[in-house]
Order: C-alpha cells, then structure tokens, then sequence
C-alpha cells in the first residue's frame, strides 16, 4: 500500500514529489542502516536451525534489502512517467 501511495504522490506532484522522495529515502536509508549494529549477544546456533539469524546475519539481510530491493524500487518510482488516466 506504501508503494500505491508513492506512486499516487509522484503521479499527482510531478518532479518536486519525486526530487523529496529521492532526497528522504537516501536520508533515512543513511540514517538507518547503521543503527543495525551489533546488539545483545547472537542466539545460540540451534536458533540458525529454525530460521532465527545472528546479528551480522541480520544486518547483512537489512543492507542487501535496502541495496538490490527497496532503493533500486524507489529509482524507478521516481523515473517512471505520468500514468495516463489519472
């Protein structure tokens, strides 16, 4: 729903909805990616067993999301021209 929204914003606001997009999502991607450091101690190596990940697990899976998912779809968003009909 997230992503029909930005659509919506970006089809509606034009090049000033899709410039903020950009400059806030590499705001909080830089804001937050290093906030996943290392915590509390990692879970014991059973826990891999039933799909628990350590934490240098869990920050790898949060920065190569962020890297091959959720930023290379934000780029599109904002290239993507006016959808006709709306």
């Amino acid at each position: 729903m997230a992503w029909r929204f930005l659509a919506w914003a970006v089809d509606r606001g034009g090049d000033p909805v899709r410039h903020a997009l950009s400059v806030h999502v590499d705001r909080a991607i830089a804001a937050h990616l290093p906030l996943a450091e290392p915590g509390a101690a990692d879970p014991p190596r059973a826990w891999g067993d039933h799909g628990h990940l350590s934490d240098v697990e869990t920050r790898r899976t949060v920065r190569r999301a962020v890297r091959v998912v959720v930023r290379p779809c934000v780029v599109a968003l904002c290239r993507r021209g006016p959808v006709a009909g709306r």
